[in-house]
């Protein structure tokens, strides 16, 4: 299982929005596996996964790298996130 940091997001961002950008498939660089991200802005919508017409804005696309579940927490503090929404 993977999961992505705190500590591999742009300064500042909260895991809360990490949204995967589907346009791009998963790739491996440098021996990790990387997804295209966006990010939404936080707190705007009280669950996720909704289906609403309102959903927030996203940033620009950035790539994340993802690490395995069992090796997190081994860069310092950080919060993780498992099961992440699209964009």
């Amino acid at each position: 299982m993977l999961c992505a940091e705190s500590v591999d997001l742009p300064e500042g961002a909260d895991v809360e929005g990490l949204r995967i950008d589907l346009r791009d498939a998963p790739r491996v660089r440098g021996g990790r596996p990387v997804i295209t991200a966006r990010m939404a802005a936080f707190g705007e919508t009280a669950w996720p996964y909704t289906e609403d017409v309102n959903r927030p804005e996203l940033s620009e696309p950035f790539e994340v790298s993802l690490i395995p579940y069992h090796h997190r927490a081994n860069r310092g503090p950080a919060t993780m996130r498992v099961w992440m929404p699209c964009a």
